[in-house]
């Protein structure tokens, strides 16, 4: 055999070896380690902004894999630890909120300690796998009113133990570092040469950098408005998740006219799998559903239910256009908790328009003089925003156009008597000349 053929085989042969090891090395080192004798997990969950969670209890299994590095592994002697868990328990005062990122609430919560009642037998390097293994929140397959989704995330976790102190002298085995490292993302997707991690616990809800970097992200999504969500009543504003309203007033107002406007709903993306192709709104007035909705949109945007009922398509992200005339109310029944709505009136000559929006059930606020409702959001309660568009009646003080053809006699007779003393005054002045 030539040279070179065993040339390449030894350079194979290396480069597998350093393959099979660079796992090892990468984490199973106490230099990739923090100095630390305790660890926790860290439970991050994600909800669209003003969502009411349920309570919830999230368990992580704490697997043992390895002793020594040993080659194959082996889990005897290596302590159980757990199973832990985390428990949410639905109101916000049990978990620590940063501020919102855009639409977007995130929740703070840290376990127990990893090692407390934990005991390990005997100096060496103890192999864990740890990832997020349920929650007792269960939803129903096929449930569109609300959505879980739980971390797939995987960590490998050494434990450095010693049984000597610092003057080397022999004593009851002890926690020296601890090192962490992410293999799996939350998606589940492997993760490469993951960062060094410090599991330390800390969080007091100053700053997400307390918190143990052992983080499993989960995210919640929900609708609002119907006791019985697979059949809302329109007509009942207690059924609605967001109402658009009009209202005219003022002598020369009309009841009859369509006023245009455009809505643009963002809907919350924390689970894409929770965002429909269109959300449904119903036009109603004070007698109920209006049954004939072609003045109101587009017919490429109507739509009917099972019930028979017309309704308006809007595909989230997109500009919509659509009309209202007085006493009509554009109803959604089924936008999440967090959607941010947009919605902007043509002005109209000879009218002005006010604004009143509600958020969440609370107190109404006035926007006066205006025709846009910008980045405003769905809460869990009552949301609306009220347009009132009033013609002011221009009409001069103290006139009746009703009474015109009076005021024109008075006018002649008044333009008649000025006449007579115009000639009257120069009759005096030629009689004055001769």
């Amino acid at each position: 055999m030539s040279k070179k053929p065993r040339f390449l085989i030894a350079v194979i042969l290396t480069l597998a070896l350093c393959f099979s090891l660079a796992p090892m090395s990468a984490v199973a080192n106490p230099t990739d380690a923090v100095e630390t004798d305790t660890a926790a997990i860290t439970k991050l969950l994600k909800v669209p902004v003003g969502t009411d969670y349920p309570a919830m209890e999230f368990e992580f299994s704490v697997t043992p894999v390895n002793y020594n590095n040993a080659s194959p592994a082996s889990a005897a002697g290596v302590p159980t630890i757990g199973p832990i868990t985390i428990d949410f328990d639905g109101t916000a005062e049990t978990a620590d909120s940063a501020n919102p990122t855009g639409n977007i609430d995130s929740y703070w919560l840290e376990s127990d300690d990893l090692f407390t009642g934990v005991s390990f037998p005997q100096a060496g390097i103890y192999e864990y796998t740890i990832k997020e293994t349920g929650s007792d929140y269960v939803i129903a397959p096929g449930d569109t009113h609300e959505a879980l989704e739980l971390s797939q995330a995987e960590y490998t976790m050494y434990v450095y133990v010693k049984d000597k102190d610092e003057h080397g002298d022999p004593c009851t085995p002890y926690i020296f570092a601890v090192g962490v490292v992410m293999t799996k993302d939350d998606d589940g997707d492997p993760v490469i040469n993951g960062p060094k991690l410090d599991p330390t616990p800390g969080g007091d809800g100053g700053t997400t950098l307390d918190y143990s970097q052992l983080i499993f992200t989960n995210k919640y999504v929900k609708t609002n408005g119907s006791g019985d969500p697979d059949d809302p009543d329109p007509t009942d504003p207690g059924d609605s998740t967001l109402i658009i309203s009009k209202e005219v007033d003022g002598e020369f107002g009309s009841y009859t006219q369509y006023f245009e406007f455009e809505l643009k709903l963002d809907v919350p993306t924390l689970i894409s799998d929770f965002v429909l192709a269109f959300y449904p709104a119903y036009v109603v007035d004070s007698n109920g559903i209006v049954a004939d909705i072609s003045g109101n949109a587009d017919a490429s945007l109507i739509d009917t239910d099972a019930n028979g009922d017309d309704f308006i398509k809007f595909a989230p992200g997109a500009v919509t256009e659509f009309k209202l005339m007085h006493d009509q109310r554009l109803v959604f029944i089924n936008t999440p908790v967090g959607t941010e709505y947009t919605v902007t009136e043509t002005a109209e000559t000879g009218y002005e328009t006010t604004i009143t929006v509600t958020y969440d059930g609370g107190t109404p606020v006035d926007l006066a003089l205006d025709v846009m409702v910008a980045n405003n959001f769905v809460g869990e309660g009552f949301n609306a925003a009220e347009y009132l568009n009033d013609y002011a009646d221009n009409t001069p003080a103290g006139l009746n156009i009703g009474n015109w053809s009076f005021i024109v006699l008075i006018l002649v007779g008044a333009a008649g008597i000025i006449a007579f003393f115009v000639m009257k005054g120069r009759r005096k002045e030629q009689y004055s000349e001769v």
